[in-house]
């Protein structure tokens, strides 16, 4: 996720902070990992990254490709969820 705050502050504010943890909460149902929300402000050069900054709560989750490579032992272990 992208977006950009005008008056150049990146700072991410309480709503930013709410929207991240909603949107990371919808793609860990659905299977999608949501690697980084970033704020880019008026200067190109100045952001924030939810990522770079740990307050994302799992940004390097690896899926697997293969479903012939899942433990689904594992998977059923864990009641289905991550």
């Amino acid at each position: 996720m992208v977006h950009n705050h005008p008056s150049g502050d990146t700072s991410p504010s309480k709503d930013d902070i709410r929207l991240t943890d909603r949107m990371q909460q919808a793609c860990e149902l659905i299977g999608i990992p949501l690697t980084d929300h970033i704020i880019v402000g008026t200067d190109n050069r100045q952001y924030f990254s939810f990522r770079e900054k740990g307050e994302l709560k799992n940004p390097f989750q690896v899926f697997a490709t293969d479903v012939a490579a899942l433990n689904w032992n594992q998977v059923a272990e864990r009641g289905g969820k991550r």
